[in-house]
């Protein structure tokens, strides 16, 4: 299990092809517990709303 503290508003996961089963988010305390996660994209919060992420 990786846990990943960003202490940052402006920051925000976004997680490609995940299972949503397997991670639970707490936006109080802005921590992310990820089960059999290979690899998750920390992006600006910005940056991931002006972006199409249809591909």
């Amino acid at each position: 299990m990786h846990e990943l503290n960003t202490g940052n508003s402006d920051i925000i996961i976004y997680y490609p092809d995940i299972n949503l089963e397997n991670f639970v988010y707490n936006q109080y305390e802005r921590r992310v517990k990820i089960i059999d996660l290979e690899y998750v994209t920390i992006v600006e919060r910005s940056l991931f709303f002006n972006t199409n992420i249809d591909d």
